[in-house]
């Protein structure tokens, strides 16, 4: 019984293949009487081509959006006029932190970090010398208590020891 079901299994399977592979074959006339007939579709009704019109640009009096704002000769011009610093904010260092991740600093009674701003200064840096700020495009460094003091001791000592 078993072989018999097999057999039929097996015959099944063949006549399936056989019966698709001949639904999908095609023969080699009709592929290429089919592309014979493309062409000659093509010949008789040839592709429509557009034209693309000339477009020309008229600022008609507008200025031109790719020139900056500012000319060269207005650059320079403006350039003659002397601008003033202003004098650097006062600022009182009580503490630096600075041997951890996140280095702080207590100025003005208020704990800053890396990149706050006080008084328009931003901070930039904070080690153990001091702070270093960027006020009006410029940098400033401020020593802490601690590094002043170090530096008066030493120049004492350095006096004592001329003496």
């Amino acid at each position: 019984m078993k072989k018999k079901n097999l057999i039929k299994i097996m015959f099944i399977l063949i006549f399936n293949l056989i019966c698709a592979g001949n639904l999908f074959a095609q023969k080699p006339d009709e592929t290429s009487s089919r592309i014979e007939k493309l062409i000659k579709r093509e010949e008789e009704k040839p592709l429509v081509v557009f034209e693309r019109p000339n477009i020309v640009y008229n600022s008609q009096g507008a200025r031109d959006p790719f020139k900056g704002l500012v000319q060269p000769e207005e650059a320079s011009a403006s350039s003659s006029f002397t601008t003033q610093e202003r004098p650097l904010p006062a600022f009182t260092i009580q503490g630096v932190i600075w041997g951890g991740v996140l280095p702080q600093v207590i100025m003005n009674n208020k704990v800053l970090k890396v990149g706050d701003i006080i008084e328009e200064a931003q901070i930039v840096s904070i080690d153990k010398e001091g702070v270093i700020v960027l006020f009006d495009g410029r940098q400033y460094n401020i020593s802490s208590p601690v590094a002043s003091a170090s530096m008066i001791k030493t120049k004492e000592d350095s006096n004592v020891q001329g003496n």
